[in-house]
């Protein structure tokens, strides 16, 4: 077997060093990087079930290695953390067949295993739903699903001391880069963590609406330094505004954070088995942070999966009703484009426009990211019908006949 796999890996190597990809068209160049792409999660595969063999057997142990991780680490020339995350997943391949069989098949990458083997080892009998997650959505859909399936198996106790641990955890730290940047990194509690973020984005949103009618281009990244410093430093006056700093939005303007919650574990104080209580594009939340939040949190804003209907929400026009925010944002908390995972800077489009007396409507309406938008309004791409798993196709507009 060895031998064989050697001898795969030589011809795989030859091919590679004699690939001229200018001699190729830029469709067979993005088949070849599909093909590629497969092959490496095979490769993976492989890695990971041989890396359980070492692991068992020890023999990484005479290496001088500190730990399973730390020799593949070395070997892979990655870092700790998916050497650590491989290993997990080897570890816990043997338990969950299905799962097997599509790493193996090459289906499945790593992350993606790692997010279904965390929680179905955890919470046996979601295998299944893991895996239809993963073939679903991709690595942001399964990562989702596998927090809602360890959010709904923690008892009380644990979602105590699971806040406390987020607590503990909490930091900020600064260092200096060689260009002289201060940089930093932060950890914050997932209901501080939300506010911070949505106060950001107002106030970077106020810094790109400003800078466009100044002829200013910036990238978002810029635009959310921006607000960082206008959250800390005294804001401009107004009428002083320039085009490194326009005026932006004050720590007091409104936000919107939404968290939805099946109404009966809103009731019960705790999940069961389907239930959710989380924030749109974060993750799972304890409920009773969420009753806590409700009843003393202005900023807020609470959606009962089981106590609305929002099919009942629905007017002419393109002023959209807070409740149909809300639910737009609980539906779509991606970009509805299949394959496209965009979480950050949605916009809502109607499928059938207004001018053609087009409802604002949750039938009527999709999140998505400003790039498909601006194909869907500008370049005559259109949408498909949603499919089961409320995702569209991007259609391209037919060649236009010679004239």
């Amino acid at each position: 077997m060895l031998t064989e796999i050697q001898g795969l890996r030589d011809e795989l190597r030859t091919c590679v060093v004699g690939l001229d990809v200018d001699r190729i068209d830029g469709v067979a160049a993005r088949n070849l990087v599909v093909v590629f792409a497969e092959m490496e999660r095979i490769a993976s595969a492989g890695k990971m079930l041989a890396m359980g063999r070492v692991d068992a057997t020890g023999s990484w142990a005479n290496t001088g290695a500190k730990s399973p991780a730390d020799w593949l680490s070395n070997v892979a020339g990655t870092g700790i953390g998916p050497a650590i995350e491989t290993v997990a997943v080897a570890r816990s391949i043997e338990k969950l067949p299905e799962t097997e069989l599509s790493i193996r098949q090459g289906i499945l990458s790593l992350p993606q295993a790692s997010a279904v083997t965390r929680a179905a080892i955890k919470v046996p009998g979601e295998e299944q739903r893991l895996l239809r997650a993963a073939h679903r959505g991709g690595l942001t859909e399964v990562k989702r699903e596998s927090a809602r399936v360890l959010a709904a198996a923690r008892s009380s106790e644990e979602e105590a001391e699971r806040a406390r641990r987020q607590r503990a955890a909490r930091s900020l730290t600064f260092w200096v880069d060689d260009e002289g940047m201060t940089c930093g990194k932060f950890r914050l509690e997932p209901t501080a963590g939300i506010v911070f973020r949505r106060r950001i984005e107002a106030a970077a949103k106020k810094i790109f609406d400003t800078a466009r009618k100044q002829g200013v281009r910036d990238t978002q990244e810029n635009y959310a330094a921006d607000a960082l410093i206008a959250h800390i430093t005294s804001p401009q006056p107004a009428g002083e505004s320039t085009s490194e700093m326009p005026v932006v939005a004050k720590p007091t303007d409104n936000i919107d954070v939404v968290v939805v919650i099946d109404f009966e574990a809103l009731l019960r104080g705790e999940l069961r088995d389907g239930e959710r209580c989380e924030i749109p594009g974060i993750g799972p939340i304890p409920v009773v942070q969420a009753r806590e939040y409700l009843l003393g949190g202005a900023f807020l804003k609470v959606l009962i999966a089981k106590g609305i209907d929002i099919r009942t929400v629905c007017h002419y026009g393109r002023n959209i009703p807070a409740e149909l925010k809300t639910a737009l944002t609980y539906r779509d908390p991606t970009c509805v484009i299949a394959g496209c995972h965009r979480t950050k800077g949605l916009e809502r489009h109607h499928v059938v426009a207004v001018a053609s007396n087009g409802q604002t409507s949750i039938f009527n309406l999709r999140r998505v990211c400003s790039h498909d938008h601006d194909l869907v309004t500008h370049h005559g791409y259109t949408l498909s019908p949603t499919n089961e798993h409320g995702k569209c196709q991007l259609i391209p507009p037919k060649p236009q006949p010679p004239s």
